[in-house]
């Protein structure tokens, strides 16, 4: 691991690639003067894994707190036999949701792209399955992009107790 100043470390794989991350948060308002007091005392760690086409297929948030039933915080990157992103997963899949007892279903759940590769659509994990429609002239560039996302009950549901 090396030391690249009070409050970060990287550590680099034998590619060289960087696969992982600490970090130390500095504390808010004026900085101390001295390094050893700048700095919270909570350690934050991140890490990555490439496959062998030196693409991400997984990485940690960094989060302690706000972590799956399994304890991790991850997310996933999943690809196509032609080597574009199809999906992304998250740790957080399968937990239930208290409110409405949905589960997530990935934070990207699929992709549509033309023969060529542009992507046309992306359809997300979220409960209102919110969904990103691109068009394209006849130049192939960007002529409009279209979020919609339909309302998902939890989104009426009261759970004040005002």
């Amino acid at each position: 691991m090396a030391v690249l100043r009070q409050g970060a470390r990287k550590s680099f794989d034998g590619r060289g690639r960087v696969v992982g991350t600490t970090v130390q948060i500095a504390k808010p308002g004026v900085p101390s003067d001295t390094l050893e007091s700048r700095y919270a005392n909570k350690w934050y760690d991140r890490y990555w894994t490439f496959d062998a086409a030196n693409r991400e297929v997984e990485a940690t948030t960094g989060s302690q707190a706000l972590v799956a039933s399994n304890g991790e915080s991850k997310v996933r990157t999943l690809y196509s036999q032609r080597g574009t992103v199809r999906r992304v997963e998250s740790s957080y899949e399968g937990t239930i949701n208290r409110v409405t007892g949905d589960t997530p279903d990935g934070l990207i759940s699929s992709i549509t792209r033309t023969a060529d590769g542009l992507i046309t659509e992306i359809t997300y994990g979220d409960l209102a399955r919110t969904k990103t429609t691109n068009t394209y002239n006849t130049k192939r560039w960007l002529e409009s992009v279209t979020t919609s996302r339909a309302q998902p009950a939890v989104w009426s549901m009261s759970s004040c107790a005002c």
